[in-house]
């Protein structure tokens, strides 16, 4: 995705697609400024036994940057 899509990354995603909570809760302590480092996801995704898929969802859905 490019900087135009900023904001417009939860629609690439069926509503009813959801990640776990405490997936999305880490993702959101994790990021910072509306960013999230990739190592940051892979480690998120580690700690909550976590699809690394899972997470870009939760990230995707919070509108968080990679």
């Amino acid at each position: 995705m490019t900087h135009l899509d900023k904001g417009k990354f939860a629609k690439k995603h069926p509503p009813e697609r959801k990640p776990r909570p405490e997936v999305a809760e880490a993702v959101r302590k994790r990021a910072e400024g509306g960013e999230i480092a990739c190592a940051a996801a892979f480690a998120v995704a580690e700690e909550c036994g976590a699809t690394p898929a899972e997470v870009g969802l939760a990230i995707d859905l919070q509108e968080i940057s990679i």
